[in-house]
């Protein structure tokens, strides 16, 4: 599925990733247990990519 982005969203969409990944990452570091990570992760590397990504198209 391709979404097209204004320059203003993909702005605002890369701030908010920005804003969201430090609080995630010091979440991740924090749960001892693999099993309860393993959700953050996926999405701590999905965010990651997007946020790449979103990089580059600009």
């Amino acid at each position: 599925m391709a979404i097209t982005l204004s320059d203003d969203e993909r702005v605002a969409l890369c701030t908010a990733i920005d804003n969201y990944l430090p609080e995630l990452r010091y979440e991740l570091a924090r749960i001892k247990l693999q099993r309860d990570r393993e959700s953050l992760l996926a999405l701590e590397h999905k965010l990651t990519q997007l946020r790449r990504r979103l990089e580059v198209a600009s």
